[in-house]
Formats: structure tokens, C-alpha cells, sequence
């Protein structure tokens, strides 16, 4: 083990809300718990807290985030913040902290809480100045009170599209439209069942009302195109195409910022790297990792909480931090964790609204093949290395390789996002699932002096 390496009971990775949960109740039953998270802080992408001076002007941003992370602290959780994860070994994990350097992390357990990223695909343009995820729209908005443009499209497919342009509305931007990829506002059997979720539909109510009363154009069946800028980059028209004939456009859009995202992915390389069953989804075309009703994978002493399980939103994510850290307890302790049953009926009917979700939008890896096959070859299929969607489709025709293999021949996906942002459209266009690509270490860049003093 390398200088300064740490032990615990139990190492709880991501600070969001199943891991805070997961790791707080490990750590109030006895157990020595690290949690450790990339971002400076804790509370994770939902329950990112505001800065001090922020906090003073507009109040806390989710008062129960910070309850959390407050909770987790004074359960004596030892917090690694600043701090990835880049690989993995039987109990090992190997972490790397500005101003540490490189540290190994043993545990008798480990809980994966990773969360999810979102699903971009590529598009002509999609590297303008200009052109934003979703999820950074919505920080931005609901946490910063700051608009991300002053004529904005949201636009993309999936639940977070109607909320993030609300939030911006609310932060002073103008949206000029909403354009999702599927039908999911309109009539039909599906969305009547989502009648059995009155909370959920309260929300999305409160958000179609603060776009109804901004006259927001909200499009459905449309995807994006193509991006274009002025000579310095800045984005100032988008197009349009039916999602039925993404080869097409049929709509163009005067626009400074785009707001773009398809939904969400898991983080499950840590489960890869550890050698846990690993399952398919047929309609994202992600892998999960296989798990028992309360989070134990495949591996003895490895977990799964929260949005790695499925993408569920966050009051599923609290239910199964719950849920992981009393199967930890009943392994290491023999501990029985009450109320677990009735953890584990919240659960489902989590997952019931996740299905539910999943079938008012187009499915991913329907989508990834269309828009793939429609993306022109001069189009920046990885916007990190620079690589065209024309020279990754020609190392596929010359070598007939595999999308892992064309990833290594062209550079695309080797950059610094790791293939988060074009790992489903470069496996779109060698005709496989975005779980073809393979999880090697360092799943995070690490500077290479650091790797260098690692000690076996």
C-alpha cells in the first residue's frame, strides 16, 4: 500500500443522497465509514449547496441536503471531498486528492453510490460556445439564481427537460421553446397511470404553468441537428429535424444558449473494474450491476445504492442508502436494520414510476441509432480529442474493429470526460450498445508523477 493508504469497515464512493444516507447509518451502528466524493463538496448533483455569500442573499438551496451532509458529519463519517476514484481491486480502492496524491482505500465493505451522468449525442455544432448540458442549465438556475443565456432552447428527451426550463424562467431567462424527442405530454394511456403519482404530476404541473404563463413553445417529436455559430464561435441558430427523420431539418430556432440532454447513465465502472455480474437494459443499451433486493452485488462485500441500480430520482436514492447500509450491517454484524420491509415496498414503487417514466420516452438506444446514422461525417463526434464522426466510421469500415478497438485507433473517447459525452454514438455507429465499451483504470484522469510513487 502506498504512504498514507486508509482503512475502514466500510468506504461508501459518492456523496449524494444514497451514499450520505448509506454511509451516516454505517457510521452512527459503529462501523469506521469513509465516504468519498469527487466534488468539493458533499450532497451530490441534487443536493449541491449554495456557496456562503449565496446562502446569505436567497437561503439555503434544499434545506435537507444539508441536513444530510450535517447528519454525516456528526456520525462521525470521515469525508473525502476533492477526492476521485480512479480504479479498483478486490478490497482496494485507488483514490487521488489534490495535494495528497494517490491513496489506496481498504474496506472490508464497499458501497458504489456513484450516481449517473447525463446522455448526450452528438450533432454538426455541438461544439459552439453556447451549447450546455441540461444539468448544468438547472445548477445554474435552481442553485447559482442565474440564468445560462438569454434566449435559450431546452431541448433533448426525458423528465428533467419541463423542470430545468421552468427553473430557468424563474432565474430571468427567456426559453424560447422546449423540444423533446418523444410525445410524452400528450394524451394517452401511459401518462394516464401517471395519475398514481399526484406528487410527481404537482411538480410537473407547477412547471408546465410557469412556462404556459412565458408563452414558452413546447415542441414534441423533434430533436436537434445542427448548431450554428458566428465567426467566433457563438452559438446563434439551431435546426431542428422530426425524431422520426433526424436526416432532415424541418424547424430552425434563433438561439444564444442550447440546453441539451437525452436522460441519464449510470457510473458503474467501479463494479466493471471489481469483476461484479453485470446486466444489459434493452432500452438504454447500460449496464447495471446485478443486485439483491437490498444492494449486495454479485461480490461479496461490494454494494450498489442509488442511481447505479436505476434512475429513479432521489427519494429512491434515499430509500436504498437505507436499504445498502443494513445489508452491511447484516453481513459484518449480523445486525437486523427494522423497517426494512417496508424499505424495500418504497423501493419498488419507485421503480414502478421509473418504468412508468421510461415508457412516456423514446428509448435510448433506439434513439443513439438514428441519431447516429443521421450524423453528418463531418461533424466532432468526441469533442476532447477532436475526432469527426467520418474518421470514426472509416476505422470501422478499414479494420472492421470493435467499438472498443476503434476508440483506441482514432482517440475518440480518450479524452478527458472518458467517453461520457460520445461513448453511446461511437458505439451506435459500430452497431453496438453503449455497454460495449470497456472500464480500464485510471477511470479518472491522474497526473502520471502521481502514479508513479504507487507502491504495490
Amino acid at each position: 500500500m502506498t504512504a498514507g493508504g486508509l482503512t475502514a469497515d466500510a468506504a461508501v464512493v459518492g456523496g449524494g443522497p444514497a451514499g450520505l444516507v448509506a454511509a451516516t447509518t454505517l457510521a452512527r451502528a459503529g462501523l469506521r465509514t469513509i465516504l468519498i466524493d469527487e466534488q468539493p463538496a458533499m450532497g451530490g448533483q441534487y443536493f449541491r449547496q449554495r456557496s456562503a455569500a449565496l446562502r446569505t442573499r436567497l437561503g439555503d438551496h434544499r434545506p435537507q441536503g444539508r441536513r444530510l451532509i450535517e447528519e454525516a458529519g456528526q456520525a462521525g463519517v470521515q469525508c473525502m471531498s476533492a477526492t476521485s476514484v480512479w480504479g479498483a481491486e478486490s478490497n482496494r480502492l485507488w483514490t487521488w486528492t489534490e495535494g495528497a496524491g494517490v491513496r489506496a482505500v481498504e474496506a472490508a465493505s464497499i458501497v458504489v453510490a456513484t450516481g449517473s451522468f447525463e446522455r448526450q449525442f452528438p450533432f454538426a455544432g455541438w461544439q459552439h460556445s453556447g451549447v450546455v448540458s441540461i444539468g448544468l442549465a438547472a445548477h445554474l438556475a435552481g442553485v447559482e439564481a442565474t440564468a445560462v443565456g438569454r434566449r435559450v432552447v431546452v431541448a433533448g428527451s426525458g423528465p428533467l427537460l419541463l423542470p430545468a426550463a421552468a427553473a430557468i424562467v424563474r432565474a430571468g431567462g427567456q426559453v424560447v421553446a422546449v423540444v423533446e424527442a418523444g410525445h410524452p405530454y400528450s394524451p394517452r394511456l401511459g401518462s394516464l397511470r401517471a395519475a398514481r403519482y399526484p406528487g410527481r404530476l404537482i411538480q410537473l404541473g407547477g412547471a408546465l404553468a410557469t412556462l404556459a404563463r412565458q408563452r414558452v413553445r413546447l415542441i414534441q417529436g423533434h430533436v436537434v441537428i445542427a448548431a450554428q455559430g458566428n465567426p467566433d464561435g457563438q452559438l446563434e441558430r439551431i435546426s431542428l429535424a422530426a425524431c422520426r427523420r433526424p436526416d432532415g431539418e424541418s424547424l430552425a430556432l434563433e438561439t444564444d444558449t442550447l440546453c441539451v440532454g437525452y436522460g441519464f447513465r449510470p457510473q458503474t465502472e467501479l463494479f466493471r473494474l471489481l469483476g461484479a455480474d453485470m446486466a444489459t437494459d434493452s432500452a438504454s443499451g447500460d449496464l447495471f450491476p446485478v443486485i439483491d433486493s437490498d444492494g449486495r452485488t454479485s461480490v461479496p462485500g461490494l454494494y450498489a445504492a442509488g442511481e447505479v441500480t436505476g434512475i429513479g430520482g432521489v427519494q429512491a436514492a434515499l430509500v436504498e442508502g437505507r436499504l445498502v447500509a443494513g445489508a452491511v450491517l447484516a453481513d459484518q454484524l449480523g445486525a437486523v436494520v427494522p423497517g426494512t420491509a417496508a424499505l424495500r415496498r418504497a423501493k419498488r414503487r419507485a421503480e414502478r414510476f421509473g418504468e412508468l417514466a421510461a415508457r412516456l420516452y423514446p428509448q435510448p438506444s433506439h434513439l443513439a441509432r438514428r441519431l447516429a446514422a443521421a450524423l453528418p461525417d463531418s461533424a466532432q463526434l468526441c469533442r476532447c480529442e477532436g475526432v469527426s464522426a467520418g474518421a470514426v466510421r472509416a476505422a470501422i469500415a478499414q479494420t472492421g474493429q470493435d467499438a472498443a478497438a476503434v476508440k483506441q485507433t482514432t482517440r475518440a473517447g480518450m479524452g478527458l470526460c472518458q467517453g461520457r459525452a460520445c461513448g453511446v454514438a461511437l458505439a451506435a455507429l459500430a452497431g453496438e450498445p453503449a455497454s460495449s465499451l470497456t472500464a480500464r483504470m485510471p477511470l479518472r484522469p491522474v497526473p502520471v508523477d502521481a502514479l508513479a510513487k504507487v507502491e504495490a
